[in-house]
């Protein structure tokens, strides 16, 4: 008898883990939260996380709350490096990478077994991943509605 606890997960509410499985590896939340937005607006996945207008664009508090969720399950690690101690606007600049596991890995191929399913992520991915953040974040705004 295993001891481990079967759990259902909605498919959507794994998106951000999809997306970041096909990468291995994101840079920064500011385009995480663009990334998953470029997906529901422009590619019209339909992402179960909501975003509002804030000041760098698109932001969700979903997605910070269900990256945070995997965090704690192990699904993702985050680290956060302290760049410079105050930007612009006062606030320290801090650069978050965050990366897939194998525990991560596991559930994506567990749940997503399809590779033309996954294919508009790795689009979304190769258009707008590596592109400068400024360019990531001007395209997501011009796709608020």
């Amino acid at each position: 008898m295993s001891s481990e606890v079967q759990i259902s997960i909605p498919k959507r509410r794994l998106y951000p883990l999809l997306l970041l499985s096909l990468t291995n590896k994101l840079e920064g939340t500011t385009r995480f939260h663009k990334l998953m937005f470029i997906l529901k607006q422009e590619y019209e996945v339909p992402v179960e996380q909501n975003f509002i207008k804030y000041h760098y664009g698109p932001f969700s508090s979903d997605l910070r709350e269900n990256l945070n969720t995997f965090i704690e399950y192990g699904f993702i690690e985050k680290k956060s490096d302290l760049v410079a101690k105050s930007g612009a606007n006062g606030f320290p600049i801090i650069n978050t990478t965050y990366k897939i596991t194998e525990k991560g890995k596991k559930l994506i191929e567990e749940y997503f077994t399809n590779k033309a399913e996954n294919a508009v992520f790795q689009k979304v991915f190769s258009d707008w991943g590596n592109k400068p953040l400024k360019n990531v974040i001007a395209h997501a705004k011009a796709l608020i509605r």
